[in-house]
């Protein structure tokens, strides 16, 4: 609405940012044996516990 995004200067959240992050969990030992859903699940569950801590903050 005219303004700037308020995340557009937060390099953590960038494109290139996340899908280095998407990117990581394929490459991490410990997830080697997981199924792709299952890394999925579980990025899906970590944004969700990330945007729930950072809604508390604000209230």
């Amino acid at each position: 609405m005219g303004q700037p995004k308020p995340l557009d200067d937060m390099a953590f959240y960038s494109t290139e940012a996340i899908l280095n992050r998407a990117d990581e969990i394929n490459a991490y030992p410990k997830y080697k044996n997981f199924t792709d859903k299952q890394k999925t699940d579980y990025q899906e569950q970590s944004v969700k516990a990330f945007f729930d801590k950072a809604n508390a903050s604000c209230k």
